[in-house]
């Protein structure tokens, strides 16, 4: 379990280890992701973590609602979800699409660490 809730956090790390934004509120956005995912897990959606930005894919219509409520906005271009922390901003306005997100940032999937939580029990 530990392993799934340190996920969010280390990808707020670049490759060299430090956290992206260090400031006070460093902590919290890594609560605020927390809070974010476990919202929504359980759900039997595709959840991603790509830099610190949270993508949520699959049959998401009939959970529309617990992902307005959970502030995750609708990327139409990308037909996906994302959750991002209130007040962040991105670095570019680029229109990329999710698999370049991939190749820059690089992505974890929160299921593949639940899958090897349940493996390990």
């Amino acid at each position: 379990m530990m392993k799934l809730i340190n996920a969010p956090y280390e990808a707020l790390k670049d490759f060299t280890g430090k956290v992206l934004r260090e400031t006070p509120d460093s902590f919290k956005y890594g609560e605020k992701i927390n809070e974010a995912l476990n919202s929504i897990i359980g759900l039997g959606l595709k959840i991603e973590i790509c830099g610190t930005w949270i993508w949520v894919s699959g049959d998401t219509k009939v959970h529309k609602e617990k992902l307005k409520a959970a502030k995750y906005l609708w990327s139409s271009k990308k037909a996906c979800w994302y959750f991002r922390a209130e007040g962040y901003k991105a670095r570019s306005h680029q229109s990329w699409s999710m698999e370049k997100i991939q190749e820059v940032y690089g992505s974890r999937r929160v299921q593949d660490e639940q899958e090897k939580i349940a493996r390990c029990a």
